[in-house]
């Protein structure tokens, strides 16, 4: 008894994207490719990135990627709004690689862009025993009525917390003050809003 038996695998790297994430505070879109194949990758390919269906920009991966291997990197000021985009990523867009399988190597994501308020201190004024400030809603999203802190420090060191219940709408603001007296001589005084991280803001760091 006989029997024949033909193989049509394909032996080599198989490159795909695993990954792709949207960050609208850093206005980067970030992604991984994956080697899924047999064999090294030891030569430079492109990864194109898609925006609403059209061509955005090319990036030269110029790594070697290993058989199970990733590599991760970023595409860097394509998102400049708030606003839902339909990315799609594209691996050996080029087709410098020739792979085990060519029909895997894109992907696509909706990225949702939530928007969110942003609360600023744009002015301290001091005065007296009174040390007194704005904080403003800079963003376009209205922030609800929350429960949130604002500290204030002097000379790096947090000496008066207030905690707040208020709502603001966008571009709204507020003035509250401290009642401090700041020691004689030169000093460095700031205030910060939602000290405690209480909102979710479109911006953590300002």
């Amino acid at each position: 008894t006989s029997a024949n038996f033909s193989c049509s695998c394909k032996k080599g790297p198989d490159l795909t994207i695993t990954q792709i994430e949207c960050d609208y505070q850093k206005k980067i879109i970030s992604f991984a490719v994956k080697n899924a194949g047999d064999e090294a990758v030891d030569r430079p390919f492109s990864v194109s990135l898609y925006i609403d269906g059209v061509e955005k920009a090319t990036q030269i991966v110029s790594v070697s990627i290993n058989p199970g291997g990733t590599h991760s990197s970023y595409f860097d000021g394509y998102i400049t709004t708030c606003k839902d985009l339909k990315i799609k990523l594209v691996c050996d867009s080029k087709n410098d690689i020739k792979e085990s399988d060519e029909t895997n190597n894109s992907l696509e994501k909706g990225c949702m862009c939530e928007e969110k308020p942003d609360l600023i201190i744009p002015k301290i004024s001091v005065s007296g025993k009174k040390i007194c400030y704005i904080v403003r809603n800079s963003e376009k999203k209205d922030m609800p009525s929350t429960v949130f802190y604002n500290s204030l420090s002097v000379d790096g060191r947090v000496v008066e917390e207030m905690k707040l219940t208020e709502s603001l709408s966008s571009g709204g603001q507020i003035e509250k003050c401290f009642n401090y007296e700041i020691p004689v001589g030169e000093h460095n005084v700031r205030v910060c809003a939602d000290s405690r991280n209480a909102v979710k803001e479109a911006n953590e760091n300002n």
